[in-house]
């Protein structure tokens, strides 16, 4: 069985019950150490998401990032690089403590933690947030609720960077991973953000395929 393979038999024990977050620890734990057989465990960080750094080249200096849903700890770990004190949370505890056996001299926080019940602590505390391919794994109601606490998580004045499997406004969902739509993200500006990047991105070697980056600035 490959990685795609054995991802979905996991998680399609869960989803026919609408329980859209707990496969995530289950699939660790049953991968049994092995990056192999999880479908993102490249060991590397996004690809657009490290284009985008090396790109704008963010200061880090006195400021703080979010990476949501950390998987492997590899984008927590480039953000890292950039200066920033960063935190990195996944929902299954398995990945985060993957991170830490991978990166025992880290300087990331790396902790567990819901994307849906984030620590109150974390609101308006971080100067960049960071999700990539996390919200395509929920329901459009979900999603709105997700982006919502990704908007109250970043700072006044700070950056929400998103990274999602893009479609147009008119398609229709298929199956899981849900694209997002240009405009459900554009759902942000009604938390008091503004969009200030929108890149519609031709990735014909990406499992993803049609990728959107959007970067997002909260008002200060």
């Amino acid at each position: 069985m490959d990685a795609k393979e054995f991802t979905r038999s996991i998680a399609m024990k869960y989803l026919p019950r609408q329980d859209y977050t707990g496969w995530f620890e289950e699939l660790y734990q049953k991968a049994g150490g092995d990056p192999n057989l999880i479908h993102w465990g490249a060991l590397r960080p996004t690809p657009v998401y490290e284009e985008w750094l090396h790109r704008e080249k963010p200061s880090g200096n006195k400021k703080k990032a979010v990476i949501v849903g950390c998987g492997f700890g590899d984008d927590a770990e480039i953000t890292a690089q950039f200066g920033f004190d960063t935190t990195a949370f996944d929902i299954a505890p398995t990945a985060v403590q993957w991170c830490k056996n991978r990166f025992p001299d880290a300087s990331v926080h790396y902790c567990a933690a819901d994307l849906f019940h984030p620590p109150q602590s974390w609101r308006n505390a971080f100067d960049l947030v960071m999700e990539a391919y996390t919200l395509q794994n929920f329901p459009e109601a979900m999603r709105r609720t997700a982006l919502e606490n990704l908007a109250r998580m970043t700072a006044p004045s700070g950056t929400l960077l998103i990274i999602a499997k893009g479609r147009g406004d008119g398609e229709p969902l298929d199956k899981i991973p849900w694209p997002l739509s240009h405009r459900e993200i554009g759902g942000l500006t009604s938390f008091g953000l503004t969009e200030i990047q929108f890149e519609d991105l031709d990735r014909p070697d990406d499992p993803n395929q049609r990728i959107f980056r959007a970067a997002y600035r909260k008002l200060p």
